[in-house]
């Protein structure tokens, strides 16, 4: 009886740590699932925004194709599409799962890669046919839906949870994008907020600051105090435009030691009822700029989101736009507070320049059939290979949109084409 007793209460402990063993294993494998669950979240997220922005990308390059009246830069456009549909068909395998066949999206994808390829290989020497474009202006439709249908998605998921979570619950998050494609078919062969050159050029030497003399950072304090009452000096910043950092009651201030030129602004802000009109805010900003010893640079491109504008000022001379030298300007609208100043490019790029007095008419410019000009003006621009070419900026509309389109000077050929797009977030985007 004995023997029994203590069998049975050996038989409860071992039961006991077997119950144990199994909740502790299974806590173990619960929290693997969990960690599991958040890092496919992380993936499956990841390849939904790269798969929004790749067709954001080709969207906007399509249609860029269409604005332009130029063969080398459609090609040039057409070849980066292709790139752009290999990555994003990437992606949409990755998001592949059992509420979601990305299979049929793909092939769309390969396919108009595929086309953009075939139109790119016969450029520039051979025109688009009519046929072609046609075809072409219809793939750029489907992707706008996709587009559409992929920022919906997005907007339901932002209101809680992840893709992977939202799509393990059943909730058919991407259907809509599905429904878009699948309704919308083609025959083809076998396919800052910133303003124009908001980053300027790539050359990191100050040129504006050679052989100014360099100021002591009591100097600058006694600057900075000026224009903003009380202010510390928080130490300095090296680089290539060595400055002087200083701390304001809401924000902080960069000041460069040669010359002793604001280079940066970056100040806190509070929303309110916006009391100051789009032209209020350019000559406030403006007067701002002239009073710190920027001259001569006039707006040359301005956003307004919320209570919030965002002005591109540019040195002007002789009529002529200098791209390169830009200073971004953030101010409020509530206030009239320069919220934030970005003066690198100005002080990087600022040169004296010899300008050609015999350009082409700009009269003589061929554009595309549609494409209604508004503006038309003689500009500097950065180039890609860290250089400045002279050039005339002609802005109009075509379609539905708004565009900046380039060309040289002298040979009056196409450069560059870019697109004006409203953004809910940022307000007007260049792309």
């Amino acid at each position: 009886m004995e023997k029994e007793k203590i069998w049975k209460i050996s038989l409860i402990i071992v039961c006991v740590l077997l119950v144990a063993g199994l909740a502790t294993s299974l806590g173990i494998l619960a929290q693997k699932v969990k960690v599991f669950n958040t890092e496919m979240g992380a993936v499956y997220d990841g390849a939904f925004y790269q798969t929004l922005d790749g067709l954001g990308d080709m969207e906007n390059k399509l249609k860029k194709v269409q604005v332009s009246n130029y063969n080398k830069t459609k090609k040039e456009l057409l070849q980066e599409v292709c790139v752009d549909a290999e990555v994003t068909a990437l992606n949409l395998s990755r998001l592949n799962n059992k509420e979601f066949d990305s299979a049929k999206v793909i092939k769309f994808i390969n396919q108009l890669g595929g086309f953009s390829s075939y139109l790119a290989k016969k450029l520039p020497s051979e025109s688009i046919t009519q046929s072609e474009n046609e075809k072409l202006i219809k793939l750029t439709e489907v992707v706008s839906a996709l587009e559409q249908a992929f920022a919906k998605a997005g907007d339901e998921v932002a209101l809680g949870g992840n893709l992977y979570g939202k799509l393990d619950e059943g909730i058919k998050t991407l259907g809509g994008v599905y429904d878009a494609f699948d309704q919308t078919t083609v025959d083809y062969p076998e396919m800052i907020y910133d303003g124009p050159f908001s980053d300027g050029l790539l050359d990191r030497e100050a040129k504006f600051l050679k052989g100014k003399t360099e100021i002591s950072q009591e100097e600058g304090l006694a600057r900075i105090k000026a224009l903003y009452g009380d202010a510390e000096s928080a130490g300095e910043v090296s680089g290539a435009i060595p400055s002087y950092l200083y701390s304001i009651a809401d924000g902080s201030v960069e000041l460069s030691k040669a010359g002793g030129y604001i280079v940066e602004i970056a100040r806190d802000h509070e929303a309110g009822e916006v009391t100051l009109s789009k032209e209020q805010a350019l000559t406030t900003a403006k007067g701002f700029l002239n009073n710190v010893g920027y001259d001569s640079v006039e707006a040359v491109w301005v956003s307004v989101n919320a209570d919030i504008a965002y002005i591109n000022f540019a040195f002007v001379k002789d009529g002529i736009i200098n791209y390169p030298d830009l200073i971004k300007v953030k101010i409020s609208l509530v206030g009239g507070e320069i919220l934030g100043l970005e003066a690198q490019n100005y002080l990087y790029n600022h040169v004296e320049r010899t300008i050609s007095e015999n350009p082409s008419d700009v009269s003589s410019i061929g554009f595309k059939e549609g494409f209604e000009p508004v503006v038309k003006r003689r500009v500097i621009i950065p180039t890609e290979w860290n250089t400045e070419q002279e050039a005339y900026e002609v802005a109009g509309r075509y379609d539905d949109a708004f565009y900046y389109i380039y060309y040289d000077l002298s040979s009056l050929e196409e450069i560059k084409v870019m697109r004006v797009i409203q953004d809910e977030n940022q307000g007007e985007l260049i792309v």
